[in-house]
């Protein structure tokens, strides 16, 4: 069409006036639709994030999404102008091209097969230097960098590796099934600037949906194996608490000694947690400058949990300790802590260094023995349940793990608690199944919002690609009007 506009008189101006012009009316409408998309998703999102926020963290209510005029507006010319500068080269490469060239596809193919080698060459370029961002365990950045170095260098790599496929099959299908299968591999040869592209964005989308889908896969499959190292008890008993933030929430002591007259239990254990402070050497302070002592003046909040035995034992997996489970529970036990490595990595904390932390009997200092695996994003400090009654004047308990007897049945020993202790206490009362479980429902829905930006990105590589073979079966509308007059079947063209 812009040939036919160029020989019969537009100018070169006129020309990317008007690529310009058609440009700024799809990039409205379509900013139009995505707005209103946006705000449809943003919902969504809002429900997801509250639901993840409850379950981590606290209880929040979401009374009303609040849309704001900046926003919209911040959208609206933001759509515009990529649509615009996304028109801007390939309207400068339109003006430039002499009629009789616009009027011939093959001339962009031409050009398109020449820069072949050079983009090919590049994309190996990227791939290596991805790869080699990769190797060494630099920094999260770094990381991030060699990654996306790697998806563009495949990305690159779309267009010859599609020449070279579609010259395979070329050659087995028209072998095999004869002139009109090798019609379909010779199309894209044909119009690779453009399938090239789709490829690649199609390419790109699968990565994506596998890469995530491998992550997400193997961090459930990751926690779920640390669930069952760290639950070792048949049925745990907690508070409800709003959220699943358990710390402060207070269950009686007696619930223990309740427990202990019901047949069927062999054993129990208890986990007090708090929200606690911790002053920790070489931390930043509130002006920037940084602490030379153990003491900063503004402390950082961690979860401060007793436990009266180390139920995972040998199951308990560290990053660092003292010694075997044995020796650093040991340690522990005589007024020692542990710490998670969330918090060791955050506060760049070491087996042997010291922890400040607030008491109620003032700041003490207590010895690192061990920094254990464990999958709160929070910082936790563990105590032995003894020591931390010590220094802290606190007698409640926030959850108990039951062991019952052998040949006892666990499900059936949860429906008993539960009755004996309905109208009199309200208690959480699960089995290990059910505890894991819901460990795992919470991982899911945290995930769940990853899961629809996957499908996002896959309807987005499927449009690209029906636009894409769309607008090759319109180019190619006279061909294959021809190919019907001489013969060819409607079954046969759609082969």
């Amino acid at each position: 069409v812009l040939g036919t506009l160029r020989a019969l008189g537009m100018t070169r101006r006129e020309i990317y006036g008007l690529i310009l012009l058609e440009a700024g009316v799809l990039g409205a409408l379509g900013t139009a639709l995505g707005l209103g998309l946006g705000i449809f998703l943003g919902r969504g999102a809002v429900q997801l994030v509250t639901q993840t926020v409850n379950d981590l963290f606290f209880v929040v209510a979401v009374r009303e999404v609040a849309i704001p005029v900046f926003t919209l507006v911040k959208g609206s010319v933001i759509g515009v102008l990529a649509a615009l500068f996304g028109a801007a080269i390939p309207a400068l490469e339109a003006m430039s091209v002499a009629p009789a060239g616009a009027l011939k596809r093959s001339d962009i193919e031409d050009r398109a097969r020449t820069a072949l080698p050079w983009v090919s060459a590049g994309a190996l370029l990227l791939l290596a230097i991805g790869v080699a961002l990769l190797l060494p365990e630099f920094n999260l950045y770094i990381a991030f960098a060699g990654l996306f170095a790697v998806i563009l260098g495949g990305a690159l790599l779309a267009p010859v590796l599609t020449l070279w496929f579609m010259v395979g099959v070329q050659r087995v299908e028209g072998k095999q099934l004869g002139v009109i299968s090798r019609m379909a591999p010779r199309t894209i040869v044909r119009s690779l600037s453009r399938t090239g592209v789709a490829v690649a964005a199609l390419m790109v989308a699968v990565s994506v949906i596998i890469g995530v889908g491998i992550m997400i896969g193997s961090f459930r499959s990751t926690v779920e194996a640390w669930l069952e190292d760290v639950l070792q008890a048949d049925i745990f008993i907690s508070v409800p608490a709003l959220g699943s933030n358990q710390a402060n929430a207070a269950l009686e002591p007696a619930v223990v000694d309740r427990l202990a007259t019901i047949p069927g239990i062999a054993q129990t254990a208890t986990n007090r947690t708090i929200e606690g402070v911790a002053y920790l050497a070489d931390l930043p302070t509130a002006t920037g400058e940084t602490a030379t002592g153990a003491v900063v003046a503004d402390g950082t909040p961690v979860s401060i949990i007793a436990l009266s035995e180390d139920l995972a034992g040998a199951e308990r997996n560290y990053t660092a300790a003292i010694g075997d489970w044995q020796e650093t529970w040991a340690a522990v036990e005589e007024g020692a802590v542990l710490i998670n490595e969330p918090m060791a990595n955050r506060y760049k904390l070491h087996v042997g260094d010291e922890l400040a932390l607030q008491t109620d009997r003032g700041v003490q200092r207590f010895p690192i023995v061990g920094i254990a695996v464990n999958f709160d994003v929070r910082p936790n400090v563990f105590f032995h349940d003894p020591v931390y009654r010590h220094y802290w004047d606190d007698n409640a308990l926030s959850a108990i793990a039951v062991f019952v007897a052998p040949g006892v049945d666990v499900e059936e020993k949860v429906a008993e608690l539960r009755a004996a202790f309905a109208g009199e206490e309200e208690l959480l009362i699960r089995s290990n199944r059910g505890t894991r479980q819901n460990a795992l429902d919470v991982f899911d829905r945290t995930f769940a919002i990853t899961v629809a930006l996957q499908l996002l990105a896959t309807l987005v590589a499927f449009i690209g690609i029906l636009s894409t073979l769309m607008s090759l079966q319109l180019e190619r509308s006279r061909e294959i009007g021809v190919l019907r007059a001489t013969g060819m079947t409607r079954r046969q063209l759609w082969r």
